[in-house]
């Protein structure tokens, strides 16, 4: 069972109704049919069925008016209209758990959405797979202790990681990295399949979900667009040198970046700062959302080549970065950010919880050394208020302290503990 089980579990009873987003082929069907299975949700319907769909495109008020106990309703982007059928029946029953909606593609920013059941809805996002799922270990708790405890908790919590964090290995770290998130590809860690996989993938995610979010688009020119994106990841979003590239207007190229990221292909990830008289980059990075297919378009061709690759600084990151967002889902109010300046200091994420913030560097390399906190330091030096930690994750085995609130952790740390210390509830 996937770990966002536990949070549908929670949510679902708590409102009229839950949306869950993510990108095709990422399990939300498989999730939705486990759930009526077990009882939490009567019955399940899916847009993808012609029959139902044109029922609802006629009619959804008709449709939803119709409806007896609680029901998934899978795909519903391909009726924009049904949002506004939703809220009406909400408002007319209020009743909690009474629909989970899925959807390929966020609906939320869909341009004929009028509405966003703002009161009525919980929405969560189902990422890939994560290495923790992969392995069958228990939902990690790094990053909720980081940020949801003290530091001296945080630093006990990392005592107990020392004494009982699995192992991972460079080559189950390499694979996990070139096959990604896709739950058929990372579970079966095949790179032919691999390779025909996110070929048909792409494929299909053009024909069905960008046809029908929209009509009329030139399809040559969005996949060209789409791949250009891709090949940017862990990069500043460049308009120009793309809309350069492909021989586009900047704002086609815009269009179709908004439709990339609706689709949850891509993921912007905003700049950073508290004062806003420090100059920092303005101009957001984009990630490709899962690291297997940001290989495949890179030309990356098995696990092996990977850290042979000028692209695989990038691509490492991508991978760290879903892997966060994963827990990130489980700290509500918790966001990611970059940190750049115009003088050249960075950080390559930031996590801010309320009034906290926590700064992180990821490192391939199996040693620190003092350089690999100058981005930290900067960060904290040019902030008034204090800096909760400045961590440096690598991929040695030890933990150091470099200040009281800047050390250095082992990656796997971040990826796999689940055993917070007796204090930490």
């Amino acid at each position: 069972m996937r770990y966002i089980t536990a949070l549908l579990k929670e949510t679902l009873p708590l409102f009229p109704a839950t949306l869950l987003l993510g990108a095709r082929q990422m399990g939300k069907s498989t999730l939705a049919h486990a759930l009526v299975d077990t009882g939490l949700v009567d019955q399940y319907i899916t847009l993808d069925d012609l029959s139902v769909l044109s029922l609802i495109q006629a009619d959804p008020d008709g449709f939803l008016k119709n409806l007896s106990g609680s029901a998934v309703l899978d795909e519903i982007q391909r009726v924009p209209d049904l949002m506004r059928a939703l809220k009406k029946s909400i408002d007319e029953n209020r009743q909690k758990g009474r629909f989970l909606l899925t959807g390929s593609a966020n609906v939320l920013a869909h341009p004929a959405v009028r509405e966003s059941l703002a009161g009525r809805m919980d929405v969560l996002i189902l990422e890939g797979l994560s290495l923790a799922e992969r392995l069958k270990l228990p939902t990690p708790c790094f990053f909720k202790t980081l940020l949801q405890e003290s530091l001296s908790d945080f630093k006990s919590f990392l005592i107990q990681a020392k004494k009982n964090c699995p192992l991972l290995s460079p080559q189950v770290l390499q694979d996990s990295i070139f096959f990604g998130g896709y739950p058929e590809v990372a579970m079966a860690q095949n790179t032919a399949f691999a390779e025909r996989y996110f070929q048909a993938y792409q494929t299909t995610y053009i024909e069905k979900d960008i046809r029908d979010l929209a009509r009329g688009i030139d399809i040559v020119q969005f996949s060209q667009v789409a791949k250009s994106l891709l090949l940017q990841t862990g990069n500043l979003l460049n308009y120009q040198r793309t809309s350069t590239d492909m021989r586009l207007d900047q704002r086609t190229v815009k269009r179709y970046q908004e439709l990339v990221e609706m689709t949850f292909q891509i993921i912007a990830l905003e700049p950073w700062s508290r004062n806003p008289l420090k100059r920092t980059i303005k101009t957001p990075k984009i990630y490709a959302q899962d690291s297997g297919i940001a290989s495949f378009v890179h030309h990356i061709r098995s696990p092996s080549d990977l850290p042979h690759s000028s692209y695989f600084g990038a691509i490492f990151e991508t991978f760290f970065f879903a892997e966060l967002r994963k827990q990130l889902q489980f700290i509500p109010g918790a966001a990611p950010f970059f940190y750049r300046t115009h003088a050249g200091a960075e950080v390559d994420f930031v996590l801010e919880y309320g009034p906290q913030w926590v700064g992180l560097e990821l490192k391939a390399s199996h040693s620190v050394n003092p350089k690999d906190f100058k981005g930290l330091r900067d960060l904290q030096d040019a902030h008034q208020s204090p800096l909760k930690a400045g961590i440096v994750l690598y991929q040695g085995d030890e933990i150091l302290f470099v200040e009281e609130n800047l050390m250095a952790i082992p990656l796997r740390y971040a990826l796999l503990s689940s055993y917070p210390p007796p204090m930490i509830r």
